[in-house]
């Protein structure tokens, strides 16, 4: 089984982290000890950026950028940009779009996509 878990570097506790601006990541854990990827995310506001994405597959790269996603839609985020090259094909999938040439999507519309990032 593989567990998608947040890496925040601040001594805050976890009540504080609802209105954070900043870099956050998040790491994949397979059978709760073997690292099988990371995504590294930055939170501005309305808006966050997907910086880097690793990941051993599609589906586990997939799931750290729909988690990644998901932190940044919950701290008020709602517009995701890809600035890492590697993710580009996962996040087209998912229903990013270039706009001005960066890949952009609304994440509401993103989360909502389904696996396949197929619009209805």
């Amino acid at each position: 089984m593989i567990e998608f878990k947040p890496v925040i570097e601040s001594d805050k506790s976890d009540c504080e982290y609802k209105d954070i601006n900043g870099f956050f990541g998040y790491i994949a854990i397979e059978d709760g000890k073997k690292e099988v990827g990371n995504c590294l995310s930055r939170l501005d506001g309305y808006s966050m950026c997907i910086i880097s994405l690793s990941a051993q597959d599609s589906l586990t790269a997939q799931g750290l950028l729909r988690s990644a996603l998901n932190f940044g839609a919950n701290r008020g985020a709602y517009i995701a940009k890809v600035d890492e090259d590697s993710a580009a094909s996962i996040a087209e999938s998912m229903g990013f779009e270039y706009k001005d040439g960066v890949l952009t999507g609304e994440i509401p519309e993103i989360l909502a996509g389904g696996c396949s990032g197929s619009k209805k």
